[in-house]
């Protein structure tokens, strides 16, 4: 494997220095809700590209964060629908927890790396 082919992710806590906190929280729930709505509209029957238009709309996240937001619901939808044998069965449009926000890099927020020695 060549090492030009490799991805790091990087995985840490935010550290919100300002602002209200509560509101990230908020924005865990929407994306949850928005989720949801994604599956139980497919489950109903919706065309995709309908989904896509009525969650955006309906969303209290900015345009381009709701869209990333389908595009990963999308993914357990293609998995189902492309799995034969149905052993993973359709993703559920009732679970409570929360649902991280997709940002989009560079769109109306700061992501900086303090490094502290």
């Amino acid at each position: 494997m060549e090492a030009d082919g490799l991805t790091h992710t990087l995985d840490f806590q935010l550290d919100i220095r300002e602002g209200d906190p509560s509101l990230l929280t908020d924005g865990t729930l929407e994306s949850r809700r928005v989720v949801n709505e994604i599956f139980r509209l497919d489950k109903e029957g919706w065309d995709w590209d309908d989904i896509k238009d009525v969650v955006v709309d309906r969303s209290d996240h900015v345009k381009n964060t709701t869209q990333r937001l389908v595009a990963k619901a999308t993914t357990p939808l293609e998995e189902y629908y492309g799995d034969e044998d149905r052993k993973y069965g359709r993703p559920s449009n009732s679970i409570r927890e929360l649902f991280p926000i997709r940002m989009n890099h560079g769109e109306g927020y700061e992501r900086t790396l303090k490094i502290v020695v």
